[in-house]
């Protein structure tokens, strides 16, 4: 029993001597040594890798922005309106958000999608799989204005309409 306290105690008391050491006097030297390196040329880092690094960074932090965004206003309940401005444009053939929804509110559109997510099982669906669905949605309005379909009305309501009573 107090072989394992003895262990236990030494681990807990060696560690952080060793972390001061590491800070201390290791850290500074490895520093130095890679400067040197890097200045006397013996280290070369290839242009092509740090661009595709650096945009690796960016995607994952924008997919994380992307996220907490998402669940901001999922768990706010606010009006998508006030968070539009904050989605980034990813630029065109990339895939990414726009920030709009086009013809419907932005609120209406992330609640449409909301709706339909709940309607074909999902309980509570994560905030980016509804911003995907209402951008589908979106273009699925674009395309229809562009092919000379009806025009949509999101006020519209069919319990109004005399032919539906």
């Amino acid at each position: 029993m107090y072989e394992i306290a003895t262990a236990v105690a030494l681990f807990a008391v060696s560690i952080p001597c060793w972390l001061f050491i590491y800070s201390r006097w290791l850290l500074p030297w490895i520093r130095e040594d890679n400067i040197g390196a890097l200045e006397r040329g013996e280290i070369h880092i290839d242009p092509e890798w740090f661009d595709e690094v650096i945009g690796e960074i960016v995607k994952r932090t924008r997919h994380l922005f992307l996220a907490d965004l998402g669940q901001l206003a999922h768990q706010s309940g606010t009006d998508q309106g006030a968070l539009e401005g904050f989605v980034p444009d990813s630029g065109a053939g990339s895939g990414g958000l726009s920030g709009s929804l086009g013809a419907l509110e932005p609120a209406a559109g992330f609640q449409a999608a909301e709706q339909l997510l709940r309607a074909v099982g999902m309980k509570k669906p994560p905030a980016m799989l509804v911003l995907k669905v209402a951008q589908a949605l979106q273009g699925m309005l674009a395309q229809a204005g562009r092919s000379g379909a009806a025009p949509v009305n999101p006020a519209y309501d069919p319990t109004a309409d005399p032919l539906f009573q």
